[in-house]
């Protein structure tokens, strides 16, 4: 698969907040604490998923251009893996009560320094059997992003059985222009429609999701919009001199709970396009053993393999991508 350069000021944005507990870990203060998942050891790989998700990060962005969000009460974990990182681009919260929060407030941080910027969020919580996989099709979002400022990517993975995730996103029609419309963002297993999708059409949700920040900041004031104003209120509280980590307890504490993919993108779904990534090996350590949301372990996938395998191609073939003009138009 080849290496698609990535154009344009891209930012990425790790989110490494979450409390997801998956048992006792070598990198534990000591073996009674149990370590969240996404710093804990795993046996087929010697780095942690906070790590492999910096990794991919450092593969789109200079050091400069990553924000990372992780949660004061995990700093024994988190401080060792973010040494290289500016103390600016670590935003630090009192504890995780849900993804929308972290990611608006890193949003806000990097429409500071840049209003142009391009913002891929990665999770800090993804398992990868083959990382070149993803990495490409990271890279593709990140383009597409530059490409269509007016739009969102998010990666949906072909599913395989065994593997863990939260959420499945349903692709509708090929746009002719490098991706498939969304048709629906749905949570496991709860919230499935009276009549349940096409098993053929549904892809896990990774959570990775890519875009022009502009574009992403108008997808939070559209279901959001308090969240805007008090996240604005403590970046302007910081830019006096007070103190950010107070800033972030209160807005916390007046708006805890909101996830990204189901309280601010579900029912926004015209605003996303979907890219098929085959296979990979990815899973969503988060969710196993969690207790937070809607959680699935696939054991017998109906295997969309071979139809995944066209759509990627497609997609993946797409000849000539061109800027698109920034005047009005009906992207």
């Amino acid at each position: 698969m080849r290496i698609e350069p990535v154009i344009g000021r891209v930012w990425a944005i790790v989110a490494a907040a979450a409390r997801n507990e998956t048992g006792p870990d070598r990198a534990s203060p000591s073996p009674e604490v149990v370590a969240p998942a996404q710093y804990g050891a795993s046996p087929d790989s010697p780095a942690s998923p906070l790590q492999n998700a910096l990794h991919r990060a450092a593969a789109i962005a200079p050091r400069q251009r990553i924000v990372t969000v992780v949660a004061a009460e995990h700093r024994v974990w988190w401080q060792g893996p973010l040494w290289f990182l500016p103390r600016s681009n670590v935003i630090t919260q009192p504890e995780s009560r849900g993804s929308a929060v972290g990611i608006l407030l890193a949003l806000q941080k990097i429409l500071e320094r840049d209003r142009d910027a391009k913002v891929v969020v990665l999770p800090a919580t993804h398992q990868v059997r083959d990382e070149e996989i993803l990495m490409a099709w990271i890279r593709r979002a990140a383009t597409l992003a530059a490409l269509r400022p007016k739009r969102l990517f998010v990666l949906g993975i072909d599913r395989e059985a065994g593997v863990a995730a939260r959420a499945y996103v349903v692709i509708g029609r090929y746009d002719n222009r490098g991706g498939f419309e969304t048709a629906r963002l749905l949570e496991t297993p709860s919230s499935f429609p009276t009549e349940k999708p096409s098993e053929r059409r549904m892809l896990w949700n990774s959570g990775i999701v890519a875009g022009a920040a502009a574009a992403l900041l108008q997808v939070f004031k559209r279901r959001v919009p308090d969240l805007i104003l008090h996240g604005e209120a403590v970046t302007h509280g910081a830019a006096r001199g007070e103190e950010y980590s107070a800033g972030v307890s209160r807005i916390r504490e007046r708006l805890s709970g909101i996830d990204f993919f189901r309280h601010v993108l579900q029912g926004q779904e015209s605003h996303v396009r979907v890219l098929p990534v085959p296979r990979c090996g990815w899973s969503d350590l988060s969710v196993v053993g969690s207790g937070d949301g809607p959680q699935r372990v696939d054991d017998d996938v109906p295997t969309p393999h071979g139809l995944l395998r066209r759509l990627g191609d497609i997609a993946w073939r797409q000849p000539a991508l061109k800027r698109e003009p920034l005047a009005p138009t009906r992207d």
